[in-house]
């Protein structure tokens, strides 16, 4: 049986780092660079549809300003351009919290008040909340990362891979044919999932990021040897992998949020630094929970665990004010979901402890 790539690849290090690189496995030999012949004219509609999400998050974060109102109709109009291209299942739920974010926009929220029918959230320490009191914009922003970028990956992933299909799903991932593994580099810097998995990867060849470089640089190796086997399951690969660094994002989050939350003097700065992060938690896993199980590592069970744990079940009510009014309470559902993501994943106890880290500010990566 053949071992893939990625088999190949750790095995190695572990030969490397155990110093019996003598009897390192034989087999084709990994080139060092992805090969960007191609690229630009290949992605010419994805980065188009990047261009139009980096618009709509300009607009959203605009709201952040008191007193500054972003109209539905100019939301809808930043997302015209990409709703189709979204999963169905998540349109309405797009224009529901594109409303939620225009009627939050221009008024101050009160987290220390409980909603009725007729509150609308609005801006609070610099971000924008909705009436429950999550972060409308990430609940937006990050939802949009697996219901449209990995959407548009997984219809790439169900065609046979072509070289045009591996630099679509690259650009869809966020990162350059030169993988800078860095979301501040000056040139060609990782956006969308990308940036965030750089953030999840010390730099040591064994993160999330580096793990993802090497299978779409075999996954390319593959395709030009006419081994479609090989390519496709480097694009699983890479697929799971950006599942898992989105779920390390999550974690990193839960951190922000309970540390954010539990300080001794949490001041408004503070807690709506914390308020952000939790609601960058929750528009990750809700975005997930509308990819088909099947193309997914989380399962709908997991998902529903999970969201429901952060006061925000599928099915409602959202009652995520609960935690900004009494996180001493509230606050070990988020550990607890920091914990069932480890279980979930196997996650190692040194990975999480690496997770709590912004590896791209903490090393001045550029």
């Amino acid at each position: 049986m053949r071992l893939s790539r990625l088999a190949y690849a750790l095995l190695a290090l572990i030969l490397i780092a155990t110093g019996c690189s003598d009897t390192e496995p034989t087999g084709p030999t990994l080139p060092t660079t992805y090969d960007s012949t191609g690229f630009t004219l290949a992605t010419l509609d994805q980065r188009r549809v990047i261009a139009a999400f980096e618009s709509l998050e300009s607009l959203m974060e605009s709201a952040r300003t008191p007193g500054v109102r972003v109209s539905l109709s100019d939301l809808t109009s930043a997302m015209a351009s990409f709703r189709d291209e979204t999963l169905p299942g998540f349109k309405d739920d797009l224009t529901s919290y594109a409303r939620e974010l225009a009627d939050a926009s221009g008024g101050m929220y009160d987290w220390q008040s409980i909603p009725d029918a007729n509150s609308t959230g609005g801006n609070y320490g610099g971000y924008i909340f909705n009436e429950a009191g999550i972060d409308v914009e990430e609940l937006i922003a990050k939802a949009l990362f697996s219901t449209l970028f990995y959407h548009q990956a997984e219809k790439l992933a169900q065609k046979p891979i072509t070289k045009e299909s591996l630099h679509q799903l690259l650009a869809l991932y966020g990162a350059s044919p030169q993988f800078r593994n860095s979301d501040q580099a000056e040139i060609d810097r990782d956006m969308l999932v990308a940036g965030y998995c750089a953030r999840r990867d010390p730099n040591d060849g064994k993160g999330p990021y580096a793990i993802i470089k090497h299978e779409f640089i075999w996954a390319q190796a593959a395709i030009a040897s006419g081994d479609q086997t090989q390519a496709y399951s480097s694009v699983r690969s890479i697929l799971r992998m950006w599942e898992r660094s989105q779920m390390a994002t999550v974690i990193n989050y839960c951190y922000a949020t309970t540390e954010g939350l539990s300080a001794s003097n949490v001041t408004d700065s503070g807690r709506a630094k914390a308020m952000h992060s939790y609601g960058e938690c929750v528009g990750i896993l809700m975005g997930w929970r509308f990819i088909d199980e099947a193309l997914r590592g989380t399962t709908t069970a997991q998902l529903d665990e999970l969201l429901g744990l952060l006061f925000t079940p599928v099915k409602g009510p959202w009652k995520s004010y609960q935690l900004w009014q009494d996180p001493v309470t509230h606050l070990p559902n988020v550990i607890t979901v920091r914990e069932r993501l480890q279980d979930i994943w196997r996650f190692s106890d040194e990975e999480m402890i690496s997770f709590k880290t912004n590896w791209v500010s903490a090393q001045g990566r550029k």
